[in-house]
């Protein structure tokens, strides 16, 4: 009986050492991330139409900010390789004016591009 429980008591106690070493050893891995984002294209503007309507292009709408995050929430110490690249979107193209009709004073101005995305990259 007492061999049986010795024998019990150490299969026990192999597994558990077992356990922990793997857990430990998962802990210790080396991981690297690279991360890029890229943020949307703003919208075109719309063009100009001849009188009676607006003769003027109207702006392009701004492009779509871009966040890239690399790492964990918690540096580890370790020697990793973490990189994190964002590339705000491209403003939209402003609106083209109205053609020039010769009984009409003016033809209208272009519309302004769009204001481009925001851009922020970090890594630990």
């Amino acid at each position: 009986m007492t061999k049986a429980l010795t024998r019990s008591i150490a299969a026990r106690l192999s597994a558990t050492a077992a356990l922990s070493l793997a857990l430990v050893a998962a802990q210790a891995e080396v991981r690297a991330e690279v991360v890029t984002v890229t943020g949307a294209n703003g919208a075109n503007g719309a063009n100009g139409v001849p009188s009676p309507g607006n003769p003027d292009g109207q702006p392009g709408g701004p492009g779509g900010p871009a966040t890239a995050l690399a790492g964990g929430r918690f540096p580890s110490g370790h020697a990793t390789t973490n990189s994190a690249t964002a590339t705000g979107g491209n403003g939209g193209a402003g609106g083209l004016p109205a053609p020039a009709i010769p009984i009409y004073r003016d033809a209208g101005s272009s519309g302004s591009g769009g204001a481009g995305g925001a851009a922020n990259a970090s890594s630990t």
